[in-house]
């Protein structure tokens, strides 16, 4: 069902299972963007700047750069830097939130996350502030590598799967930064991969603010490659997804990592995902009450000419 003009097509099960809280929403860089925050991408560039480094001059970062290996990129600068802490202070000052930051999705996130009982679980892969702004005492802040279990009845939290800027260690140095950092949190040490691997068991998983081809999914579905084949099961995942070079190619990238998009148009900045976001999160706080707004509301309006956004909430 879509929830705004030309927005993704949720599937109505899909729907109902946030309700039933048996989704989990798996938050990327890009649901922090609007906040006028940087993608990886992004944050690699800021931090460069912030060192005043000519990043043309070393061919070895220069290439994973442009091979969009970042982690690679900043295992390179910190070698290079060979100052504790310097490169992780200036990737904390790239991502300082604004006092007027529009985080109005997080808070739509949130509040798609928490269930009838008031338990929130999301994920999110961001180190920046944007969720913390609309939390209460009673959810609690997870980071890595201290993460908890994720089963029903138990979990109770938002998670930081790769770290926290306010929950980070000396240095920052518990930030999941660099390659090495992605290999003891999913190889060596593996604390990353025993989580997610008991995340897919027990939910349904939302990709939001990701492409196919981030580093971040790479990891992830590695991690999860070894374990759901010994099962014989496939992720049950889902990703809102922007529509790239065409819909099929969109589509296909994503099939191929066994995560089914959920695709809307390409836009800037997101805008129709973000509104999907806030209007669905405004619905599903009101329960029963904002299904019979949505039906007093629609069925005063003359019937659309077509199948649209407005049939979709009506059924729903």
């Amino acid at each position: 069902m879509r929830w705004v003009k030309d927005g993704p097509d949720i599937p109505v099960e899909i729907v109902q299972a946030v309700e039933d809280g048996r989704v989990v929403f798996f938050c990327g860089a890009g649901v922090s963007q609007q906040s006028g925050l940087p993608s990886f991408r992004g944050l690699v560039d800021a931090v460069y700047g912030k060192l005043h480094r000519n990043r043309e001059s070393f061919p070895a970062e220069q290439e994973a750069f442009e091979n969009r290996d970042y982690d690679q990129v900043f295992a390179s600068l910190e070698a290079a830097i060979k100052e504790p802490g310097l490169v992780r202070g200036y990737v904390a000052e790239a991502l300082e939130l604004a006092a007027d930051a529009d985080t109005s999705t997080h808070e739509a996130l949130l509040k798609l996350a928490t269930d009838r009982s008031g338990k929130c679980r999301l994920v999110t892969t961001n180190y920046d502030r944007c969720f913390s702004r609309h939390l209460d005492a009673t959810i609690r802040v997870d980071s890595a590598p201290r993460l908890p279990v994720p089963k029903p009845g138990r979990w109770n939290s938002v998670v930081h799967l790769h770290g926290s800027l306010d929950d980070c260690g000396p240095e920052k140095h518990e930030l999941v930064l660099s390659s090495a950092d992605f290999g003891s949190a999913y190889l060596v040490d593996g604390w990353a991969t025993r989580f997610l691997r008991e995340l897919f068991q027990h939910f349904i998983v939302l990709f939001v603010g990701y492409q196919a081809d981030d580093l971040v999914v790479k990891y992830m579905l590695q991690a999860l490659a070894v374990g759901l084949a010994e099962r014989g099961e496939k992720p049950r995942a889902f990703a809102l997804a922007q529509i790239e070079e065409t819909e099929q190619s969109t589509r296909s990238s994503w099939d191929a990592k066994g995560i089914k998009p959920i695709l809307y148009p390409k836009g800037d900045s997101h805008g129709v995902l973000h509104a999907t976001l806030r209007a669905w999160a405004e619905n599903a706080t009101l329960g029963l009450l904002g299904r019979r707004s949505v039906v007093a509301e629609r069925l005063g309006q003359a019937p659309p000419a077509d199948h649209d956004e407005l049939v979709d909430q009506v059924l729903w």
